[in-house]
């Protein structure tokens, strides 16, 4: 499922238990609703949503077993990543992009990523 530039986006697709693709681009999300429901979720794609008053992915993201990627791309005002990513077993694509007001890269676990093949960082503040 793609939500795309919609300024109406509904929070109910959160609650898709078997969701397996969520793609959410240039959508004017406030804050990022609990995701631990989607337990089917395999990509998760934030980008370009500049509206985002919650400062952070929430540490539920750990709980999406089947999430194999992952791409943060163009957010605006996210400075938090939470630790929980290290625990995204099956994760074999990171994708960290244009991410300004980054201010910290948690310290992954990479013994847990033992399927991590594709890390991309780009325009990530120092």
């Amino acid at each position: 499922m793609i939500i795309f530039n919609d300024k109406n986006s509904s929070t109910n697709v959160f609650c898709l238990k078997n969701l397996q693709s969520l793609q959410l681009i240039n959508t004017n999300l406030s804050l990022l609703p609990d995701i631990s429901n989607l337990k089917n979720l395999e990509l998760l794609q934030i980008e370009s949503t500049c509206t985002l008053t919650k400062y952070y992915i929430p540490p539920e993201i750990g709980e999406l077993t089947r999430l194999s990627g992952l791409i943060l791309r163009n957010i605006y005002n996210l400075t938090y990543l939470p630790d929980e990513i290290g625990q995204l077993q099956r994760l074999q694509s990171l994708t960290l992009a244009q991410l300004p007001s980054l201010q910290n890269i948690p310290s992954i676990s990479m013994d847990n990523l033992t399927k991590l093949r594709t890390l991309s960082l780009e325009d990530i503040p120092k």
